[in-house]
């Protein structure tokens, strides 16, 4: 779909959480050209993982009549994202709490740290749980989540082996939750030793911020911290080889 279309022009504009007013204008105008297809903008919308923004923004501000279908996807989309939301809050409250209690440094990244800081909870679905712990204290954050339910789901590889190559480990607690099972990232460091990007732990868990996290309480990466870290992420996975190739061609 080319980025002239007026459902990619109005996904992208109804992507953000608080979107200007200027924007909304344009979404509106955007909605309203004689070629517009609801289904097609929705679609677009899900490929790229923003419905449940767009959808909130569409509940919030109804920019022109909706298609009765394309008002239960609204809805839909919605109730997802805050079941979604409320279902992993659930399963991971009590190692939050027991975190907490026992006085451990640890903030919750990525995705997880946006819902706390930034989105509302029906606003973004999320797919597993970012958390960074202090290294000293990762051997007690593990044995918080096998408490909960929550079982290493590493693959063919040892815990010792992610650790060593990744400074991570999946935990899933899919045993005793099924298919509205939680999945949980715990890191010791934000990235693996290989990536050439990498932040002091000890450094992001002094600025962490108290957040909320589906009314659960938690801790988040600095919004600041967040940012770069998401960035860096985007180089170390993605964009530095394609730029050094480009550096080398120039």
């Amino acid at each position: 779909m080319s980025t002239t279309d007026p459902e990619h022009r109005l996904v992208c504009w109804l992507s953000d959480v608080e979107p200007a007013p200027a924007t909304l204008s344009a979404a509106i105008e955007a909605s309203r050209q004689p070629a517009f297809d609801w289904n097609r903008a929705l679609q677009l919308a899900a490929r790229n993982w923003v419905l449940p923004a767009v959808a909130l923004n569409l509940a919030r501000r109804e920019l022109s009549p909706l298609p009765d279908e394309v008002r239960t996807s609204v809805r839909l989309a919605g109730i997802a994202a805050r079941t979604n939301c409320t279902t992993i809050a659930a399963h991971l409250a009590p190692v939050f709490a027991s975190w907490n209690a026992a006085g451990l440094r640890w903030a919750l990244m990525k995705g997880a740290a946006l819902i706390a800081a930034v989105y509302p909870p029906d606003a973004r679905l999320l797919h597993d749980v970012d958390v960074l712990v202090a290294p000293e204290h990762y051997a007690t954050a593990r044995s918080a989540l096998l408490a909960a339910g929550f079982a290493p789901a590493t693959g063919v590889h040892t815990e010792e082996f992610m650790l060593a190559a990744k400074e991570q480990v999946v935990f899933s607690n899919a045993a005793v939750a099924g298919a509205a099972s939680t999945q949980v990232d715990l890191h010791r460091e934000t990235y693996g030793p290989a990536k050439p990007y990498r932040f002091d732990t000890g450094e992001l868990l002094d600025r962490r911020r108290p957040a909320s996290f589906c009314g659960v309480p938690v801790y988040a990466l600095d919004s600041t911290d967040l940012l770069l870290h998401l960035s860096t992420q985007l180089l170390n996975d993605r964009l530095l080889v394609k730029l050094q190739r480009l550096a080398d061609l120039g």
